[in-house]
């Protein structure tokens, strides 16, 4: 990952092409800092978007490169914090898909449309069938584990 130098450390005359950049730097009004740049319209976000666009590409590294300019350590993490061993979870695979065939199709939720996701969206053939509405009026959405393999049916009440 490309390193990005600290104002404090680079002269402007000192300055490669790579970094003859400008953004602009605003908190929204939900509270979250946002960035835009002056000289691209298609390079703008959060810190997270920003540090990705320049070459830490994992939240990992993200979270390393924000430990850097914060100066603050990588936190400890104690033996509590884990598990010694992980039950395997077994799902009831035939009532998972007798649950979800019940269910009725829907085209569009008035609770997803809330959460951000358009009618376009729900209707677009790569999500059609992937989501269902039961008869306790729930939102049932499908998960596979394989082609074809239906492992389970998470729920959302609304």
């Amino acid at each position: 990952m490309r390193r990005l130098p600290r104002l404090d450390q680079v002269e402007p005359s000192d300055a490669p092409s790579d970094y003859d950049d400008k953004i602009v730097i605003r908190l929204e009004a939900d509270g979250h800092w946002t960035y835009f740049s002056v000289r691209d319209e298609r390079d703008n976000g959060t810190i997270i978007d920003f540090l990705q666009r320049r070459g830490a590409l994992t939240l990992g590294r993200v979270r390393e490169e924000l430990r850097t300019w914060s100066g603050q350590e990588r936190p400890a993490l104690s033996r509590a914090d884990f598990r010694s061993s992980v039950d395997v979870q077994h799902r009831d695979r035939t009532a998972v898909r007798e649950a979800f065939t019940r269910a009725q199709i829907a085209s569009n939720s008035a609770y997803l449309n809330s959460r951000g996701i358009r009618p376009e969206t729900l209707s677009c053939e790569r999500f059609r069938g992937t989501w269902r509405r039961d008869d306790r009026d729930s939102l049932l959405f499908l998960h596979r584990d394989g082609p074809g393999m239906m492992a389970s049916a998470g729920s959302r009440r609304r």
